[in-house]
């Protein structure tokens, strides 16, 4: 997939890790990536063989500045935008304007908290609760569908939803932050030319380590995650079932998304 679409440098499935009951995800039925700004129409036409449903997690405002493309073209897709975020809170932190002034408001020691803040919040600010619930009944009345989802870079927000639908189908806490630091991989060379700039642009060095820690998802962001669910819901089950999620709900996904035996990677 990575390949096929190379203005997305962070698009993938993750059909190749295994769950509880040995069963993998059926591949390309679940695709997580960046927004679709800079796609051309040629690879749009080849996501559009695998995908029929796109959820967009991003706000308002952030569509009104790159919108994704070819929608009003391909009318066999579905788009929803559902933002996964409190655009409050995104005004609260700082974020919702530019990277930086949300970089430039906070030192090193409050910027890490202020992430481990945002991470937290997908818990507990009930924008992102109701969020969660709406997705999932997209997911669920699209389970014979593709489904394309994505934030701006396919980082924060899809690694958070990818965890949510990972925990739904018995995926272990190992290979759901797995599969969320592979984007550090995948966005390497972008995060690289990201920090040559900053430097290009004699920024401080505290700015570029913010801009660093900003860049890359880091382990103690996903972790911030599940323990925050752990922590209000007592279990990922309860945190489920709150999301909509009950045992029939569940039951449906595994059967229209899992593989009835293991893939050979």
């Amino acid at each position: 997939m990575k390949t096929l679409i190379k203005s997305l440098p962070n698009i993938r499935d993750y059909s190749k890790y295994t769950n509880s009951e040995g069963l993998n995800l059926i591949p390309y039925k679940l695709i997580r990536g960046d927004c679709l700004n800079n796609i051309n129409k040629k690879e749009f036409i080849k996501l559009n063989k695998y995908i029929k449903v796109i959820i967009d997690l991003r706000t308002s405002k952030e569509i009104s500045k790159n919108p994704d493309k070819y929608l009003d073209e391909f009318l066999d897709i579905k788009y929803y935008n559902i933002s996964l975020i409190d655009e409050e809170f995104f005004k609260e932190i700082g974020l919702y304007d530019n990277i930086d002034t949300f970089i430039n408001n906070y030192t090193i020691d409050e910027f890490n908290i202020v992430l481990k803040q945002m991470y937290s919040q997908f818990v507990t600010n009930n924008k992102s609760i109701s969020s969660f619930k709406k997705i999932f009944k997209i997911i669920l009345e699209n389970v014979d569908n593709g489904i394309y989802y994505h934030c701006v870079t396919g980082r924060d927000r899809t690694g958070i939803l990818t965890a949510v639908i990972m925990l739904a189908l018995d995926f272990s806490e190992k290979e759901i932050i797995n599969e969320y630091l592979l984007t550090n991989k995948l966005r390497k060379k972008i995060n690289k030319n990201r920090i040559k700039y900053a430097k290009k642009e004699k920024k401080s060095k505290e700015y570029i380590q913010k801009l660093i820690r900003f860049s890359i998802v880091d382990e103690i962001n996903i972790i911030t995650f599940l323990s925050a669910i752990k922590k209000r819901y007592e279990s990922y089950n309860n945190f489920l079932t709150h999301i909509g999620l009950n045992d029939k709900n569940i039951s449906i996904l595994k059967n229209s998304l899992l593989c009835k035996k293991k893939i050979k990677n």
